[in-house]
């Protein structure tokens, strides 16, 4: 497989937090999500439209094999990736928080939390972040906000979130959120262990 094949509707996992739920393809891609609900627009519609419709795709460069499972009781949703040159694993979720936590902790209302896992050989990385207003019909500014990562805001699009380097050797890992912040959206991520 690589990162632009087409799919079918069947090469889909879904996550959702009882609010949103979002369709993660087997090429990495999260290619459908209303945002911040079920009833929103869809800020990503690439299933619509590959072009257009916007997309969030975290995957490696070239050829690779792909195994998919959800982690058991849950709705994780965990894929590996084999290429040539190593294995890597995306694990995709929303998390969900009881009303009695949200009391106590202080969490953002909804997240799309994207986590890229080198665990042999040397992957190489692709990552796309596409976000659309009104199913693909407006482009949203991006802008990095500091140590609170990107934020994606409805007006003229203005860059890429792209050229964050991921992990490309065992034991490094890679964090990507999605929440909504104040009506928007933003990217917030962190490097864990050693990148070489």
């Amino acid at each position: 497989m690589r990162s632009r094949d087409p799919l079918k509707i069947q090469d889909y996992g879904i996550i959702g937090d009882c609010r949103a739920a979002a369709l993660v393809g087997r090429n990495g891609s999260l290619d459908w999500l209303c945002w911040p609900q079920f009833d929103s627009p869809a800020t990503f519609a690439a299933l619509l439209d590959a072009d257009a419709g916007g997309r969030w795709q975290l995957c490696p460069a070239g050829e690779f094999d792909v195994e998919r499972r959800y982690v058991p009781g849950t709705n994780i949703l965990e894929t590996t990736f084999r290429s040539a040159d190593g294995t890597a694993i995306l694990t995709d979720l929303m998390p969900v928080t009881t009303e009695e936590c949200k009391r106590g902790v202080l969490v953002p209302d909804h997240e799309i939390l994207r986590q890229v896992e080198c665990v042999g050989g040397d992957v190489e990385w692709t990552h796309h972040f596409e976000p659309r207003g009104s199913y693909g019909r407006d482009r949203l500014a991006i802008k990095r906000r500091g140590e609170l990562g990107w934020r994606a805001d409805a007006d003229v699009f203005r860059g890429s979130a792209g050229g964050d380097s991921l992990p490309r050797r065992p034991g490094a890992t890679a964090d990507r959120a999605l929440p909504r912040m104040v009506g928007a959206m933003g990217v917030a991520g962190a490097l864990r262990g050693s990148v070489s």
